[in-house]
């Protein structure tokens, strides 16, 4: 039988305009992640790797964006302070 999962799930608040910072902090597999901008956002929130910046993917507000089995540690967002990312997974 296979080991039950747990749901992931948060939001990250951007603390600072214009500077990657880390999705999670805590690095764990998970698996079927989902990130997705707040809608009301002041403006577009980049997702990526520790090098995002202004021309890495961008997600508008209500945007998602699917991974299928990643470590959220290695996800950064970039935008405007006050921005929000929310993000709901499964860990093994």
């Amino acid at each position: 039988m296979a080991e039950a999962e747990n749901l992931l799930s948060g939001e990250t608040e951007l603390a600072e305009t214009g500077k990657a910072q880390q999705l999670v902090t805590v690095s764990h597999v998970t698996t079927g992640l989902l990130v997705r901008a707040t809608k009301g956002n002041a403006a577009v929130v980049r997702i990526g790797s520790s090098t995002v910046g202004a021309a890495s993917y961008a997600m508008e507000g209500g945007e998602s964006v699917q991974f299928d089995v990643i470590d959220p540690s290695r996800i950064y967002v970039y935008g405007t302070e006050k921005d929000k990312v929310s993000y709901l997974g499964l860990t093994p």
